[in-house]
């Protein structure tokens, strides 16, 4: 579904890369920065009913491997982006259609989030 979403509002090659990273992130394998040993959040499958923001909080530290944002940060801040969709979703009486790029009203903080908001997530395998 996130996949869905974010398909007609970026473009191919960073569709690819974000959803890429966003299954390594969801599956525990975590992510591999240039100049790192170990891969980031290895060990931690990631869901949608995380802190993401917290998590992209400690991915700060990273910053100087991750370049320019797009192995790490971007992808983070893309799950970030969902949740705050589906959370809107779910809690809306008109909820938006994000199977089919319908937009929804995205909060102006992120006082909104709730810890053990039912959010299901769906991950492909890409070859």
């Amino acid at each position: 579904r996130m996949s869905q979403y974010f398909m007609p509002r970026l473009s191919e090659t960073n569709h690819k890369m974000v959803m890429r990273r966003v299954e390594e992130l969801a599956c525990g394998l975590g992510i591999q920065l240039p100049g790192l040993a170990g891969r980031v959040f290895q060990g931690r499958n990631i869901t949608l009913s995380d802190d993401l923001v917290k998590l992209r909080n400690e991915a700060k530290p990273y910053a100087k491997w991750d370049i320019g944002g797009w192995r790490l940060n971007h992808p983070l801040g893309k799950l970030v982006l969902f949740q705050t969709v589906m959370f809107n979703e779910c809690n809306s009486d008109a909820p938006s259609d994000v199977s089919q790029g319908g937009s929804s009203t995205l909060p102006s903080g992120i006082d909104w989030l709730q810890v053990g908001a039912l959010v299901e997530v769906m991950v492909e395998e890409i070859e």
